[in-house]
């Protein structure tokens, strides 16, 4: 499964405020961001130890919590994974104007403070996808107290079951906090949200943002702990 959630620009940033609170990015600092959607599994998912072992297509796919070295191939898979998923949805204008150096400061940033970060590594060790996230942050959904802040992953590793495993490790991180019901943004054009409809979401918010320039609707999925038994 994939997805994937917000990036900013040095335009728009009234208009855009309430992104930046959500996304993954915040942690550390309120910068540039996207954060897109997630599910709550629980902990159960997480035996295995810090590096669990999947196959996409034959072949062994990593999944480890990232450290201090790996920001600049986040922030490569950050960059690339938004022009990939959103072209067509998102301007193309906004998408080429990400910048690599501005994610790479940014998850320099967010490793150094010490957020935990899984990532998805193939069997050539290079980083494919990353997600993470940590407590609800606007405060405004009282049965939800985590959220997942960002799911990203390489276009040609979509669709392979390598989301939903990055997915499982950081709502079993979440749990293990007890930060119990996990909220989802995404944007309601992202073909996943199917997928948090099937796992039982239930859609508890929504709002028009701009992004580039053109409106879009994000929208809420609430995942209660019973509803993450799939």
């Amino acid at each position: 499964m994939s997805s994937a959630e917000y990036i900013g620009a040095q335009q728009n940033i009234s208009a855009l405020s309430r992104i930046y609170r959500r996304s993954a990015e915040y942690i550390g600092a309120q910068q540039n961001i996207s954060a897109l959607s997630r599910i709550y599994r629980r902990s159960a998912e997480y035996i295995g130890g810090n590096n669990r072992i999947t196959k996409s297509g034959g072949n062994k796919m990593k999944i480890r919590v990232a450290s201090a070295a790996d920001y600049a191939a986040i922030a490569k898979v950050h960059v690339d994974s938004w022009r990939e998923t959103y072209r067509e949805i998102v301007p193309q204008s906004y998408l080429d104007q990400l910048s690599y150096d501005e994610k790479v400061a940014l998850w320099q940033k967010i490793l150094a403070s010490g957020a935990k970060v899984f990532v998805a590594e193939n069997d050539q060790g290079q980083i494919v996808g990353f997600a993470n996230g940590g407590k609800e942050r606007t405060g405004d959904y009282s049965l939800y107290q985590g959220e997942v802040y960002a799911v990203y992953l390489l276009q040609s590793y979509q669709n392979k079951g390598i989301g939903k495993e990055l997915l499982q490790r950081v709502t079993a991180n979440l749990k293990k906090q007890k930060l119990n019901g996990v909220l989802i943004w995404v944007l309601a054009d992202n073909p996943s949200v199917g997928f948090y409809q099937a796992i039982g979401g239930e859609k508890v918010d929504e709002e028009e943002i701009n992004i580039g320039g053109k409106k879009l609707i994000e929208a809420a999925y609430g995942l209660m702990d019973d509803s993450s038994k799939s």
